[in-house]
């Protein structure tokens, strides 16, 4: 497993076992939160897999997370950036990038811009 998987599956765990640190993070309701590695989503004739999502006891998606840990130029996330803020807006949820390497500018910008945090 990836590293970015590793970091995924220690938060969500660290989610379940504490679901208060979901509305202290994210802001959002943390009664019965569910953690989803690997989710999966379509999206412009793309198939593309988030390292994590939340969902409440609905269903309903509450954040997307995605996490880049070896990319250090940024080539990964700009190509990726676009899709997973669409996505989150057009669900009304939260996106959040965690990367060990700062992004670059625009693409800052970009989650800024798109309305995700």
């Amino acid at each position: 497993m990836k590293v970015a998987g590793n970091i995924a599956m220690v938060l969500g765990e660290v989610l379940l076992d504490a679901p208060q640190l979901a509305h202290d993070f994210f802001g959002i309701d943390s009664r019965g939160v569910k953690v989803d590695l690997e989710y999966r989503f379509a999206l412009k004739n793309k198939n593309r897999i988030a390292d994590l999502a939340l969902t409440d006891k609905n269903g309903h998606l509450l954040v997307v997370v995605e996490i880049k840990f070896e990319d250090q130029n940024g080539a990964l996330i700009e190509g990726q950036t676009t899709d997973y803020i669409t996505f989150s807006r057009s669900n009304k949820c939260k996106f959040l990038l965690l990367c060990k390497h700062y992004p670059k500018e625009d693409i800052l910008q970009r989650i800024e811009d798109g309305g995700a945090q």
